[in-house]
């Protein structure tokens, strides 16, 4: 599934799921080869995180997510 792709039905289903429980999806660079967004970091919407840049793929195709930081208030 493509996060990043509005077109994406399977992505438009995944992101109203999760609405309901205020959850909210952080990555928002591509973490695939071909540009896409795959990897995801999912938390609660009164949880602020910062996720930085991920690494570019070296041995795999998908790029490595990397020092998520949760900030706590």
């Amino acid at each position: 599934m493509h996060v990043d792709d509005v077109s994406d039905t399977n992505r438009n289903k995944l992101l109203d799921l999760l609405v309901t429980p205020n959850l909210v999806q952080h990555v928002t660079t591509p973490t695939h080869v071909h540009g896409h967004t795959l990897d995801l970091v999912i938390t609660h919407n009164d949880l602020p995180v910062t996720v930085p840049p991920t690494d570019p793929p070296l041995m795999s195709d998908h790029a490595f997510v990397t020092n998520q930081k949760v900030l706590k208030i």
